[in-house]
């Protein structure tokens, strides 16, 4: 690998990190073949929840452009050829491999079980010079009998695509919708730049004609990153943690969780968030808060914890979490406590469930009576805002 390689590499590998978290971003990712050898993955490996992502990253070294035919040609031998070469060795690897054991960008070991299967997105990640032909640097896809879509990516264009959709969930869904949109019409999608399928996918009109007059929807995106970032809140959570099982389990299953919500998912967890925050500052003895993604398939319980109840907060947080996962008739369920410490600071419990729902009639019992929780609904979430007088191309 050439060091302008392995310096595009690396810089995408950080982009990669920024957005779907170390924990979820392997770089260079390796895995032992049957024969006993070691051989690469991908480039880049983003793996959350059954979402798999593998990106191969080719860079043009500036030293070596000529002219257009030259960066023709590198197009072709190392994006259209060594790079769907790797992608197609990759997929082999895999269908070989029962399990994969990969190191994350935190340095922890992890275990991807491919028994259950994954959703699996291939994407080729270029960087090319201003020498480039037009008609390369607008190649979108390609499709092979082998490895089947492929999507294509100039850096800055992927870059981009991160920046636009900051939260993994609408990332996969983005890259769904892409390769959808231009399977029906490839002709139509290769005329137009990467900001007008992002600006259709935004807008939510997912089956309309993809037209360059969704681009300047991007430009009036009200983005209030406050109103739903929680970066704040995994600064550091982990010796929080209440065990079910071990630490280590709970502490990668809750940022899984998390990483596959929306932003319209994000903001409402921290609206229940700031409320318990809140509540024990005045020391107001509420009723849990709590919300579910039907999506995921997981609830979320919020507790506030009075002075009186700290000695008793890790069974009562188990408590709550386990009633709503039950009510919310959920597989998986995560619970947050929070209560003021000495110092005047706040400190938070985390508390995770993940097992197939099942009846249980005293717990029914208990939750007829109506006094555990509020009275919760069914609201429809809108992801993105835009200006006024802009949503239509």
């Amino acid at each position: 690998m050439t060091a302008s390689g392995a310096r595009a590499e690396e810089l995408l590998a950080g982009s990669n990190e920024w957005h779907f978290q170390r924990e979820f971003t392997f770089s260079c990712a390796k895995l032992s073949t049957s024969t006993g050898s070691e051989e690469e993955l991908a480039d880049n490996v983003v793996a959350i929840g059954r979402t798999l992502v593998l990106i191969q990253i080719k860079e043009r070294n500036p030293a070596f452009v000529v002219d257009e035919k030259s960066e023709r040609k590198w197009f072709n031998n190392k994006v259209e050829g060594k790079a769907l070469k790797q992608i197609r060795r990759s997929l082999r690897l895999l269908e070989e491999a029962r399990a994969v054991q990969l190191t994350n960008r935190r340095g922890h070991r992890r275990t991807l079980d491919l028994a259950d299967g994954y959703e699996v997105h291939l994407l080729v990640v270029h960087v090319p010079q201003q020498d480039i032909p037009i008609d390369c640097f607008f190649k979108k896809y390609h499709i092979s009998k082998t490895c089947g879509f492929v999507h294509f990516f100039p850096a800055q264009e992927y870059e981009q695509m991160l920046l636009t959709l900051q939260t993994p969930a609408e990332v996969s869904a983005y890259l769904k919708f892409r390769q959808e949109v231009i399977r029906r019409w490839p002709e139509e999608t290769y005329r137009i730049r990467e900001e007008a399928l992002l600006g259709q996918f935004v807008a939510g009109d997912f089956g309309a004609y993809p037209t360059k007059r969704y681009g300047p929807l991007l430009h009036s995106l009200n983005e209030d990153e406050s109103s739903w970032s929680i970066s704040h809140i995994l600064a550091d959570f982990e010796e929080s943690l209440v065990d079910k099982e071990d630490d280590d389990y709970s502490y990668y299953k809750i940022l899984e969780a998390l990483a596959l919500l929306d932003r319209a998912e994000l903001r409402e967890f921290k609206v229940r968030w700031m409320r318990i925050v809140e509540d024990v500052k005045k020391q107001k003895a509420a009723q849990p808060y709590r919300m579910g993604s039907v999506r995921t398939g997981c609830a979320f319980v919020f507790l506030p914890v009075v002075e009186r109840e700290i000695p008793r907060r890790t069974n009562l947080l188990q408590a709550y979490t386990l009633a709503n996962k039950h009510q919310l008739r959920m597989p998986k369920a995560m619970g947050i406590s929070c209560n003021r410490v000495p110092n005047g600071t706040f400190d938070f419990q985390w508390c995770w469930l993940d097992e197939p729902w099942c009846p249980d009639p005293e717990l029914d019992a208990l939750l007829a009576s109506g006094e555990l929780f509020r009275n919760t609904w069914v609201a429809p979430l809108e992801n993105y805002d835009f200006d006024e007088e802009s949503r239509a191309p």
